[in-house]
């Protein structure tokens, strides 16, 4: 099974789960979000981290900077990474991306991909 995050209930669940993810593989640079009961691709978003995360490319460094290191937990805690990642991560509001396209707002779309 690929990594990722499943049972996803509130919007504080997701945007915290999508900035461990994201911290934890910094090589993915667009993450995906799935409906699992939706067809036609409705229920399909994504989000690109480089181009919509502003501190992306201080992440980057961070984890070159501490090498090998940078996978245990007390390096990202330290460099507050993923306190900053989780901060952008609420104002991506996958905006820029094509939830637009499908959903009219972004409430309707984590109304949508939330089990509410």
């Amino acid at each position: 099974m690929p990594f990722g995050e499943y049972d996803i209930y509130n919007e504080q669940h997701l945007l915290e789960a999508l900035a461990q993810l994201i911290i934890e593989h910094l090589d993915i640079q667009r993450w995906l979000f799935k409906i699992d009961d939706d067809f036609d691709g409705l229920g399909i978003a994504y989000c690109d981290v480089v181009t919509h995360l502003p501190c992306y490319k201080n992440v980057l460094k961070e984890a070159a900077r501490f090498g090998d290191k940078w996978s245990n937990k007390w390096a990202q805690v330290k460099q507050k990474t993923y306190r900053n990642v989780l901060f952008q991560c609420l104002y991506l509001n996958f905006r820029n991306n094509h939830v637009q396209k499908f959903f009219r707002n972004y409430p309707m779309f984590l109304k949508n991909i939330l089990f509410v």
